[in-house]
């Protein structure tokens, strides 16, 4: 399929998969300097919560996208086979019809001219059957252009696909798996930057935060669109930020889309407006 132009579930799972994990690993390493680093000062502590509320909406981006891509392989996989339980259905009902035929024509062959009636009687027979056969072929010959293959051979490429997409489902399921566990370590982790700070001037520490936020955000929204390149999405983004503010407990702040979400060079500019109408609804 890759050979064809085509690019399969398959290969383009896997890839995603691998800039997932790279971007994880930074993330982990990124997030496990600060904390080991990180004293009782206002910018330590900001810097650090800075950087774990970052990761905790990327990780929940992650969830939101393979959740999306869950959807649309459950679907399309729900097609295929159904329309599949439709050809092995009637290539059944071919081969009794067809077998059954058959007898019916050597029974005409072998019965005397003089009994009319029960020629007749298999005549009539032989006729219904060919109609439904007939019928029979031209749904599985529509069913096989549904599938792009000329002849009954193709469809062993076409169970191929299936096993394909019912593999990716289970690496999405493992995928959704671990990022919900890091995530959930991700809010721990916040958690008990937020305990360490619960003596310190909370104004202060405020102030320091939003100062940090803005560059944290752009920051965010260039990791997301290098690693998912023309399939990031902007207002998955915007969602992603909502609930993580909802996880710590924070209220949503608009941020200036158009600075945090610039594109990558050549990437469509498309994301400003999915932001608009997100917000707008």
């Amino acid at each position: 399929m890759e050979q064809k132009g085509i690019i399969s579930d398959r290969f383009e799972l896997n890839r995603q998969i691998k800039a997932d994990n790279v971007l994880l690993r930074e993330l982990k390493s990124l997030v496990k300097k600060l904390m080991d680093a990180v004293k009782n000062t206002i910018p330590a502590i900001a810097e650090a919560m800075a950087a774990v509320r970052q990761k905790m909406v990327i990780f929940r981006y992650q969830l939101l996208h393979i959740g999306a891509r869950k959807e649309k392989l459950s679907h399309t996989l729900q097609v295929f086979k159904t329309d599949l339980r439709r050809y092995e259905n009637i290539v059944r009902q071919l081969k009794i019809k067809i077998r059954e035929r058959r007898g019916l024509l050597e029974e005409k062959k072998t019965i005397p001219a003089i009994r009319v009636l029960r020629h007749w009687e298999l005549a009539q027979k032989i006729a219904t059957l060919t109609e439904n056969i007939e019928e029979l072929k031209s749904e599985k010959a529509l069913l096989l252009n549904q599938f792009n293959c000329a002849e009954d051979q193709g469809m062993a490429e076409v169970k191929q696909h299936i096993t394909s997409m019912e593999n990716s489902l289970k690496k999405l399921d493992q995928q959704e798996t671990t990022y919900a566990g890091e995530l959930e370590a991700a809010l721990t982790q916040y958690i008990e930057l937020q305990q360490q700070a619960a003596d310190m001037d909370a104004m202060e520490l405020d102030t320091v935060r939003h100062a940090i936020r803005s560059g944290k955000e752009r920051e965010t929204a260039q990791r997301l669109q290098a690693a998912y390149g023309k399939k990031f999405d902007s207002g998955m983004l915007v969602q992603s930020r909502m609930d993580a503010a909802e996880m710590v407990g924070e209220t949503t702040e608009p941020v200036s889309i158009r600075q945090s979400l610039k594109p990558l060079p050549g990437q469509q500019n498309s994301q400003s407006h999915k932001i608009e109408h997100s917000r707008e609804r």
